[in-house]
């Protein structure tokens, strides 16, 4: 990495390389949807973008499921905690979700949920938080599909540093009061069970199977509906007891032991619904519903 560059600039190289690799697997049209071409080169953009700033980022990907809403494409964690989201769209989709459309647009209905959401098609860049842009879209000089390292300015890649560091550098937002917890915690509870409603769709999957076993045992008479709310809420509900009562909800197995010393039953449906095949399902809106109750203060949990 040369020196004397500005952090800034030191993002101008692995931007160009970023685009001339893009032109290179357009340019070949390589086979597979155009999302799927992103998914290397953005990976490595922001491994390349953590070694500027000095944090470990990682990008984990989220497997596309068929006829399905699914998650976004990549779950970001700096550091190891969970930070938001990266979602990828075709070259000349754009990131404005007004001029989506069909599948695009029914997606957008469930991440404008999420605090931190950031968009690119690779010549374009948006940051959402809760559905609302936080500053302006950065839109790359060229196109990354034909120009190659020209797609690319300097002024670019200084631009799209300032959105990745305030994508990166996310924190909660934390309510002052016991009583706007409830209003704090519902986007995180919505994702929740929307990921569960949308795993029902599929008699295969886990989460599926996990219904009909509490339908029969507690609840036949539940619809798919009641059981996505009743899920995400007991959910939620048992990882603000485990940190009221000092667990590092972060650790799973750290809530479920604390919580087993004063609350054996919510311990023990907190770990069956949580258990390994379900998380499959849910693992994307459980990290970040995890990460801001651990950053809720116990006291204020409490009403102190």
């Amino acid at each position: 990495m040369p020196k004397g560059l500005t952090p800034q600039g030191k993002l101008f190289a692995p931007l160009r390389a970023f685009a001339e690799q893009l032109t290179a697997k357009f340019s070949a049209k390589a086979a597979g949807e155009p999302e799927d071409q992103l998914k290397p080169p953005v990976d490595r953009l922001f491994s390349e973008f953590g070694d500027i700033i000095l944090q470990n980022i990682v990008l984990k990907g989220e497997s596309a499921l068929h006829d399905r809403l699914g998650r976004p494409d990549f779950a970001a964690h700096s550091n190891q905690l969970p930070i938001g989201y990266v979602e990828l769209k075709a070259p000349g989709k754009g990131t404005n979700p007004k001029l989506f459309k069909g599948h695009d647009r029914e997606q957008w209905k469930r991440f404008k949920n999420v605090p931190n959401m950031l968009y690119t098609d690779g010549n374009e860049w948006a940051l959402y938080r809760n559905g609302e842009l936080v500053d302006k879209r950065v839109r790359l000089a060229g196109d990354i599909c034909a120009d190659g390292k020209a797609a690319v300015s300097e002024a670019n890649a200084r631009a799209l540093f300032h959105l990745l560091a305030e994508f990166v550098n996310w924190t909660p937002i934390l309510p002052g009061k016991p009583k706007e917890l409830a209003a704090f915690l519902a986007p995180f509870c919505r994702l929740i069970r929307e990921e569960v409603k949308d795993s029902l769709k599929d008699e295969k999957s886990p989460m599926h199977s996990l219904r009909k076993e509490i339908q029969a045992l507690l609840f036949p008479d539940a619809s798919e509906a009641q059981f996505a709310d009743a899920y995400a809420e007991t959910v939620v509900f048992a990882l603000l007891l485990a940190q009221m009562e000092g667990a590092n909800v972060l650790d799973l197995r750290n809530a479920y032991d604390t919580l087993e010393h004063h609350h054996a039953l919510l311990s023990r449906s907190l770990e069956f619904l949580t258990d390994k095949e379900a998380m499959k399902e849910i693992s994307a809106s459980l990290g970040m519903t995890q990460r801001v109750i651990n950053e809720i203060p116990p006291d204020l949990l409490k009403g102190k």
